[in-house]
């Protein structure tokens, strides 16, 4: 889900960058406006969605030597 809402987010971002280019002449535009913000949602709804996955990833376990600490 991440990796979708990622390559959404950049094509988003490529779509409105193409829109201000073409529309440079006029000053603004508002398709290239919602656009960006479109991006930009999916961008942070992908940057949440790979921050619930790594928290949700096992953690490896602590060796025993670790646990103890080291023993003089």
């Amino acid at each position: 889900m991440r990796i979708f809402f990622g390559v959404l987010s950049a094509v988003a971002f490529l779509l409105a960058s193409r829109r201000f280019y073409l529309t440079e002449h006029v000053g603004y535009d508002i398709g290239g406006l919602f656009l960006l913000l479109a991006g930009i949602q999916l961008f942070v709804a992908a940057a949440i969605f790979h921050e619930q996955h790594e928290s949700r990833k096992p953690k490896p376990p602590v060796s025993a030597a670790r646990k103890h600490g080291p023993e003089d």
